[in-house]
């Protein structure tokens, strides 16, 4: 690496004139919102005004900071049944619905599209295991408007 910043504004963006990025404010902003970039509020700036993290930035961009991208190889484990899994993950494994995950991940999504908040990803994934096991529960709607109050 580089480059030692790790945050990136609009305008530092735009000022560097990066290949494979729009060159206006609100090109950018459609973009990041799109591919769902790594953001936070800037301090000391009044209004809303972003910087994004450069590790969720294209890859090519990332290069042209600076940085040496790191390829994650896809791999994926196919195991013959629960037992397996439960032995290779020391039998920290649990059956989940599907229709009930994706229902927590978007109740997530639109409690913080509301709030306009963001949030790192593995506070992204506790909380969306909280919402899923909320909603296995008799009183989910109330602790989820609990849980929206505690967000905001």
């Amino acid at each position: 690496m580089t480059n030692s910043k790790e945050w990136f504004s609009i305008k530092e963006l735009i000022d560097k004139n990066l290949n494979d990025l729009p060159t206006s404010d609100k090109g950018i902003v459609k973009k990041a919102a799109r591919e769902d970039w790594l953001k936070r509020q800037r301090e000391g700036v009044k209004g809303k005004t972003f910087e994004y993290h450069y590790s969720s930035l294209p890859k090519d961009v990332q290069k042209q900071l600076g940085f040496n991208p790191v390829e994650v190889a896809a791999t994926e484990q196919v195991y013959s049944d629960i037992r397996e899994a439960e032995a290779h993950y020391g039998g920290d494994t649990v059956t989940v619905s599907k229709a009930r995950l994706l229902t927590a991940i978007t109740t997530l999504d639109e409690i913080l599209d509301m709030t306009h908040k963001t949030m790192p990803a593995k506070a992204r994934a506790q909380m969306v295991w909280m919402i899923y096991e909320l909603l296995s529960e008799e009183s989910a709607n109330e602790k989820i408007i609990n849980l929206v109050k505690l967000i905001a």
